[in-house]
């Protein structure tokens, strides 16, 4: 995705900046632990509610789950 411009748009990433590698979060995850993790994001939230960049009372995140064969290689 490093080279999607509304990915790129979405995260202000200028277009001639480099963009962190995929396993960058796994990454840090691994090393800090979710908890850090969860922390980082809660003092992110903050921070972009502060500077009225976000409006928390109509944050949402979409957590849809969707079963799926991946042991047989095909989709159900």
């Amino acid at each position: 995705m490093s080279d999607s411009i509304a990915w790129r748009r979405f995260c202000r990433i200028p277009l001639d900046a480099p963009v962190p590698h995929p396993t960058t979060l796994m990454k840090i995850t691994s090393r800090c632990g979710t908890r850090v993790i969860d922390e980082l994001n809660e003092a992110l939230l903050a921070k972009a509610a502060e500077s009225k960049l976000v409006r928390l009372d109509r944050a949402r995140a979409d957590t849809t789950v969707v079963e799926a064969n991946v042991a047989g290689g095909h989709l159900p």
